[in-house]
């Protein structure tokens, strides 16, 4: 299967919201309120694009 650009793009802009939870979990990391609003905004993007 080839993935077009799109699919690229997204998966690499959606990157954070699977970092910021696995430094929660694994290095018992503290997340900021930023980073949280900026998973939600980022989740919200993503969510857009695709529909």
């Amino acid at each position: 299967m080839v993935a077009g650009a799109t699919v690229i793009s997204l998966i690499s802009t959606a990157l954070p919201l699977f970092t910021i939870p696995f430094s929660y979990v694994i290095n018992k990391e503290t997340i900021s309120k930023n980073a949280f609003m900026g998973i939600i905004i980022t989740l919200i993007g993503v969510l857009i694009i695709l529909f």
